[in-house]
């Protein structure tokens, strides 16, 4: 997506942060963001639990309205969390209610 190869050395050196940070969701927040609604698996692999900490934190420092829902027991599909899939159903019709409504 950037363009430039990553490769596995970069990888293990964590020099691949660099290439892969102009393409971070997380870099491109700003007060004219709108509102967002993200859900991370805990066990996911594919978007480790732990970036969606900082991706919390730059919609805070960038004072966009946000809900983060945590699935402890999932991956990247979340889908081993039925209470937590029924509650991203209601916040994603509370937000298109409030943020996008039709009518």
């Amino acid at each position: 997506m950037t363009g430039e190869q990553v490769t596995p050395e970069m990888m293990r050196s964590g020099a691949y942060k660099k290439t892969l940070e102009p393409i971070s969701a997380g870099m491109l927040f700003s007060t004219d963001s709108p509102p967002t609604l993200s859900a991370w698996g805990e066990l996911d692999r594919v978007a480790p639990y732990a970036v969606s900490k900082k991706f919390a934190q730059k919609l805070h420092s960038s004072s966009v309205p946000h809900d983060v829902l945590v699935f402890p027991n999932s991956g990247h599909a979340l889908n081993r969390d039925p209470d937590m899939n029924e509650l991203l159903g209601t916040k994603i019709n509370d937000y298109l209610d409030r943020h996008a409504p039709l009518g």
